[in-house]
C-alpha cells in the first residue's frame, strides 16, 4: 500500500506598500488582476487585506474598467452596512488573481492565488479593492509583522 505523504502549503511573503492613491503609510496589499470573464478585460491594481472586511469587494472604477454594466436592471443588487452606513452593492462576475511579490516588492506576473471566479460585490464609492474575510481570508493563513512592515499568506 503506497505511504500518503503531506504535501506542504505554499507561503507566500509580501512587503506592506505604500500606494500612493491611499496615503503615505504602508499597508498590507498585494498585487492584484482583475478579470471580467465574460469578455477577457484586466485591470492590474493593489488589493488591501481587509481583516475587518465581512466579503471581498470591488471598486465601482475597477468593474468599469473591465466593462461592466454596474446598474443593469438584470444585475442582482443588495444593501449592505459598513463604516459609512448603508451604501447599495451590486454583484457582478470576476476572476481575481493575486501574483507573487517578493519581500523585497518585486511583482511577477505569475498568479500566486487564483480566486475562483464569482460574483463579488461592486461599491460606487469604494476607493481600493478589499480582501475579505468569507471569500477569502477564510481560506488561508494570514500571518502579519508590523514592526517588519511584512505578512505572509499560506
Amino acid at each position: 500500500m503506497a505511504k500518503k505523504t503531506k504535501t506542504k502549503n505554499q507561503v507566500v511573503n509580501y512587503p506592506f506598500v505604500i500606494v500612493a492613491s491611499h496615503g503615505s503609510t504602508p499597508k498590507p496589499v498585494v498585487p492584484v488582476i482583475v478579470r471580467n470573464p465574460a469578455n477577457g478585460f484586466d485591470f492590474s491594481t493593489w488589493a488591501l487585506i481587509d481583516t475587518g472586511a465581512d466579503a471581498t469587494a470591488i471598486p465601482e472604477y475597477i468593474a468599469k474598467e473591465v466593462y461592466h454594466d454596474i446598474r443593469n436592471v438584470k444585475v442582482k443588487r443588495d444593501f449592505h452596512f459598513g463604516i459609512g452606513g448603508e451604501v447599495e452593492v451590486f454583484y457582478h462576475t470576476f476572476q481575481i488573481n493575486i501574483l507573487h511579490s517578493d519581500t523585497a516588492g518585486k511583482i511577477t506576473s505569475t498568479p500566486a492565488i487564483r480566486m475562483p471566479k464569482r460574483r463579488y460585490a461592486v461599491i460606487p464609492d469604494l476607493h481600493v479593492l478589499v480582501l475579505g474575510e468569507k471569500d477569502f481570508l477564510q481560506k488561508y493563513k494570514l500571518t502579519i509583522d508590523y514592526r517588519k512592515k511584512v505578512f505572509s499568506i499560506e
